[in-house]
């Protein structure tokens, strides 16, 4: 989805872009009509919404709002969760605990850079921004908690 954006704002402008996305998550769900169902209809709501209100800054605040809701659910749940994660099996709590603080404010100082783009530079600089330096910015920050994973598993030879 991000690189079909991506051509088509290349070629025409955010609007457009932002049409081919609806159009394609409609046909999505003609053809796979019970999958992910829920999912699709909230993004072709919120794709409605951009295309109505033709406002550049909903389209960026989306990506903001979005990651700010992921980062602080991960930080609140790692607060009141009671029940044992799959990822504590392989990790010692307290890490755990860190891993998931360390996740919660990636996604949030994500969104802050969002914005910070968004209003300080211009359009084409913003959709880089979301299709690139986003996807290789958490591949970098993923290996980065595998190789921590390893060093933690390693210290406490935990296999």
């Amino acid at each position: 989805q991000p690189f079909i954006f991506f051509i088509f704002f290349k070629y025409n402008n955010i609007y457009y872009s932002t049409i081919t996305i609806f159009i394609i998550y409609v046909i999505y769900m003609i053809c796979y009509k019970k999958k992910n169902l829920y999912i699709n209809i909230k993004i072709i709501m919120i794709t409605s919404l951009k295309i109505a209100l033709q406002n550049e800054l909903f389209v960026k605040w989306k990506l903001t709002i979005i990651y700010t809701i992921i980062g602080l659910t991960i930080i609140i749940i790692n607060y009141s969760q009671k029940q044992k994660n799959l990822l504590q099996k392989f990790i010692k709590l307290n890490n755990y605990v860190i891993m998931n603080h360390v996740w919660g404010y990636f996604f949030i100082i994500i969104g802050i850079i969002n914005i910070y783009i968004s209003y300080n530079y211009d359009t084409k600089t913003w959709i880089y921004f979301k299709i690139f330096f986003i996807p290789i910015l958490t591949i970098i920050f993923i290996l980065l908690q595998i190789a921590y994973i390893k060093y933690i598993n390693k210290n406490l030879n935990i296999k």
